[in-house]
């Protein structure tokens, strides 16, 4: 986490430095003062735990708050994780109002009083970790923490904090918010499992540990996963659905205020291999087909994986690009290792020293607990396959 706290007075800066000491336990960051104690705060050495493993000690940077303020922060919106204003929430508010994009965006913003009085989280509480920061701010200069969120406040569960606990993608902020109000009150909300992912140490211990008396879990045991039917079906006994599912879903389509909301795991691994200089609009067109016809939907892909020889194509970049993710280049010894699981081309191992591209590729890529979604999916001379981690 990288971290900025940010003072205008004299009582401010010294709050300022006793909490910057006491934030490198939890990431890099940055005091700012004004320019008439900058002097005076030059630099904060923070001698770390004796105890620590790095031996490390920190040296806090302490900068100049400028002016005008409001421009002044706006720079630091786009450069820190969190924010931590020593001063009066009123100013806070009219400086940060013009730079608010979306709770998926902003840094977790902290008020505290110059007394160290209260440490209130004032925006990102959830996604930007602002309530959990809140608490810490709280700790370090002996403050009450101030978090305002229903679904902290009533105890109950927040769509957005548990999509985060299990590492997914919440496939509609808006339908999670309306699943969260509907937990808040108290409504009975239904989350949807496949077996095979229940399985899986973190989503286990997650859901398990879930105590809510309006929350009930139901696992489903069928091949391909959850579908609509499935939604359908729980919404006949449950105010609100949670579904969590690597599949393509149409749940969003109902009537609003949402009912149901799709957790998404970032779970499969895409292998590709396709004819030198294939076009852009040809492999994405491959692509479309392939996830189509497995049902996946394209946010849940954590990877794409190629071997050197493919390291350069345009259309292999290109839908990099579209799903915002780094290549990944598979070496041929490590395919080697694998290439005999699958059925391969003899053409292929002629030309490149191994039988097969995208299913090895794919499997390397991800996690040894899973299974082959989709088997090598050819045409046009592309090919694209599918590892699910489980």
């Amino acid at each position: 986490m990288k971290w900025a706290v940010v003072t205008l007075t004299a009582g401010a800066a010294r709050l300022g430095k006793k909490l910057a000491k006491g934030m490198c336990a939890f990431g890099d960051g940055d005091l700012y003062v004004s320019n008439r104690f900058l002097s005076e705060y030059s630099s904060i050495n923070n001698a770390k735990d004796a105890n620590d493993e790095n031996g490390r000690h920190d040296d806090i940077r302490v900068l100049s708050t400028e002016k005008p303020f409001k421009d002044f922060v706006g720079t630091l919106f786009y450069n820190y994780d969190s924010i931590i204003f020593i001063m009066a929430t009123g100013i806070v508010c009219r400086s940060i109002a013009p730079y608010i994009q979306s709770k998926t965006k902003d840094p977790a913003i902290i008020v505290c009083d110059e007394a160290g009085r209260h440490a209130i989280s004032l925006l990102s509480g959830h996604l930007g970790g602002g309530n959990e920061l809140s608490k810490k701010v709280a700790m370090i200069i002996g403050a009450e923490p101030v978090i305002t969120t229903a679904s902290d406040v009533t105890g109950n569960m927040a769509v957005d904090m548990f999509a985060q606990s299990i590492d997914t993608i919440i496939a509609s902020m808006e339908a999670a918010k309306d699943v969260t109000a509907l937990a808040v009150d108290g409504k009975k909300i239904c989350i949807l499992i496949d077996k095979k992912r229940m399985e899986n140490k973190l989503y286990h211990q997650k859901i398990t540990a879930l105590k809510y008396d309006n929350i009930s879990v139901n696992i489903i045991d069928k091949w391909g996963g959850i579908d609509d039917k499935d939604i359908e079906y729980a919404l006949g006994f449950a105010d609100g659905v949670i579904a969590i599912s690597e599949n393509r879903l149409n749940i969003l389509s109902g009537q609003k205020p949402y009912r149901s909301v799709q957790l998404i795991p970032k779970s499969i691994s895409l292998g590709i291999g396709c004819r030198r200089d294939t076009a852009d609009s040809v492999i994405n067109s491959v692509f479309n087909e392939a996830i189509d016809s497995v049902h996946i939907d394209e946010r849940a892909i954590r990877s794409i994986s190629t071997i050197q020889l493919k390291a350069d194509e345009v259309g292999i970049h290109a839908l990099c690009r579209r799903l915002n993710l780094a290549l990944t280049i598979v070496d041929l010894e490590s395919i080697a290792k694998v290439h005999h699981l699958f059925n391969g081309s003899d053409f292929v191992q002629k030309t490149i020293g191994v039988r097969a591209v995208s299913e090895p590729c794919a499997m390397i890529s991800g996690s040894e607990n899973g299974y082959m979604r989709l088997g090598k999916y050819a045409k046009n001379g592309v090919t694209i396959s599918l590892w699910e981690d489980l």
